[in-house]
């Protein structure tokens, strides 16, 4: 994990944490498709886990509750523009020398 690993959030309008707790990334295959293992990988994916948390950084499973389809589709969306900016920064990390 990187700094990243925990953000700001508000679920319902109560400000709150938010843990990365899992995060995959498959960048999609660069060859010809009949040589990827499979049609996911051929397009590349994202997966991610998280946690909720109060703003002391405790679990927060009463507030995970309240935790909407929105709410949810936010999250996601910020810990992959967080993992997106991780890994620009590292690529250009490699090239600094």
């Amino acid at each position: 994990m990187t700094t990243s690993d925990t953000f700001p959030f508000a679920v319902s309008g109560i400000p709150c944490l938010i843990r990365i707790v899992d995060y995959d990334y498959c960048p999609p295959f660069r060859g010809p498709a009949h040589l990827c293992d499979s049609d996911y990988d051929y397009y590349g994916w994202e997966e991610t886990s998280y946690e909720v948390l109060d703003r002391r950084g405790r679990k927060a499973d009463w507030l995970s509750r309240k935790v909407s389809d929105g709410d949810d589709e936010a999250i996601q969306a910020e810990i992959f523009r967080l993992k997106a900016l991780d890994r620009e920064l590292a690529r250009e990390a490699c090239y600094d020398y």
